[in-house]
């Protein structure tokens, strides 16, 4: 399988804030904790064991007071209300598990999720009979599963390779053979679209069959909010010159032609209405958004659209010079000149705004009045929901040494640092440490391995598992 379908599942996130209540002890390694019905606590922990040559890891769970293992390995897991559900590795063998029993084994799996009935699976799996989709029903055997789209238990499409070539399957139709299905894009429940490549040509296949094409080249970019209008541009070289210059980009809404220029760049929608760049190499740099058109300028940097759609931020420079100089642009507003500007981040409402700014080669977050740094790298810009609180994560040169930063609090240094979220004021994130992936979060300024799951907040501290 060579690409994943990554699944986004919306929880309520409504938080009700109580005292700290102890469920559990796991005085073991520890570096994930969570909790299913009845505050059954949840721990992922390891032990060292002497191989031949080397100290190698066991891994297990402990669920309530029963602990499962040891495993090879822990592959990847969620949590529902009433259950724990992983794969791991025994012995070169992997199995599905649920509350630590094992429903099957299969010689590879991937891409699993439960469903809204909080009951139905669904993954692919490969056997010795070849690859198969399971849900409710089961689809296979084929070649290769390339991608597959699910719609709460039902599967809505996918792509497969059989008898050496790959067709696209919807709930209604089979479209193909085709050389190749390089690219896909969906959009929640509405729609989705692939690209597809046929004797050197593409095309675009959405659920209605074959949408546009054949083009020399194209790249989908984004759909509205509702799913109705797919924006992708297609690009055309100059076939006696082949100079990378002599290209025309168009972009494309559905059938209907919006622009060409040199470059296309930054597409998408502010809920139905089309946002991009253009480079139309004689006159320079536009931005086209909520029907109004910026510019010309030299050169156009970040873009972004808040989470409310209603305010445009982006950085712009007049030249092309070796010491050239970068502006921020919102609404009514300039901010600048800086060396570079990137990493523009707004908050949810739109109303609180951060950004990586560099400065004598050194880099600087600015929020409002507020400076912080200098660092060698910024990334990791994260808001509280209601945009009051702010955190961010700096590295050093070599993207290492990763420390987050929150409201006057600094983490220790940790190998990397990923998922970073916000539940209203307890943040939420992932690093890297000893080889393994921990879950933390930061709670009365104090960092502990924890989570927020099946809207609770659990940690652990010196072995007892508590529940917020």
């Amino acid at each position: 399988m060579k690409k994943k379908v990554y699944i986004f599942i919306f929880f309520c996130l409504t938080i009700n804030l109580f005292a700290k209540e102890q469920i559990g002890e796991c005085k073991k390694n520890v570096y994930k904790v969570g909790i299913i019905q009845n505050n059954v606590p949840v721990c992922f922990y390891y032990e060292d064991v002497q191989g031949l040559i080397s100290v190698i890891k066991k891994f297990y769970i402990r669920i309530g007071t029963d602990d499962f293992g040891p495993y090879d390995s822990i592959n990847s897991w969620l949590f529902a209300s009433d259950k724990i559900i992983y794969t791991a590795l025994v012995d070169d063998e992997l199995c599905l598990f649920v509350n630590g029993k094992c429903l099957e084994h299969y010689k590879n799996m991937s891409n699993f999720f439960i469903a809204n009935d909080n009951e139905s699976l669904v993954y692919a799996y490969e056997s010795d009979s070849g690859v198969y989709i399971k849900s409710k029903k089961e689809l296979g055997p084929f070649q290769q599963i390339k991608y597959f789209l699910v719609d709460n238990d039902r599967i809505i499409s996918y792509v497969v390779r059989e008898n050496s070539k790959l067709y696209i399957y919807t709930e209604q139709n089979k479209y193909g053979p085709f050389d190749d299905v390089t690219d896909w894009i969906y959009q929640k429940n509405n729609n989705y679209a692939y690209k597809v490549r046929n004797n050197k040509k593409e095309y675009i296949y959405d659920k209605n069959g074959l949408l546009a094409g054949p083009f020399d080249s194209l790249e989908l970019k984004a759909f509205s909010s509702n799913g109705t209008q797919l924006a992708y541009v297609t690009t055309k070289a100059d076939k006696k010159t082949k100079a990378i210059p002599a290209i025309t980009s168009t972009l494309w809404v559905n059938k209907e032609k919006i622009n060409e220029g040199w470059i296309i760049l930054n597409v998408g929608f502010a809920d139905e209405s089309l946002f991009y760049t253009i480079n139309t190499q004689q006159e320079g740099n536009y931005i086209y958004f909520a029907n109004k058109k910026k510019g010309p300028y030299i050169q156009i940097g970040d873009l972004e659209i808040s989470p409310n759609k209603k305010t445009l931020a982006f950085s712009y420079s007049y030249d092309y010079s070796p010491g050239e100089e970068y502006y921020l642009s919102v609404r009514n507003e300039q901010a600048g000149p800086y060396e570079s500007i990137s990493n523009i981040t707004f908050s949810e409402d739109g109303n609180n705004i951060a950004y990586v700014v560099q400065k004598n080669n050194e880099k600087y977050l600015i929020n409002k009045q507020n400076q912080f740094g200098p660092y060698e790298n910024i990334s990791n810009i994260t808001f509280s929901e209601d945009g009051n609180l702010l955190s961010y994560v700096s590295s050093d040169g070599y993207y290492n040494n990763y420390i987050l930063h929150t409201n006057n609090f600094n983490t220790k240094k940790y190998s990397f640092i990923t998922d970073v979220k916000f539940y209203k004021d307890i943040l939420t994130f992932t690093v890297k440490m000893n080889g393994l992936y921990y879950n933390m979060l930061i709670y009365h300024n104090t960092e502990f391995i924890g989570n927020y799951i099946n809207n609770k907040f659990i940690y652990i501290d010196d072995g007892i598992i508590y529940v917020e």
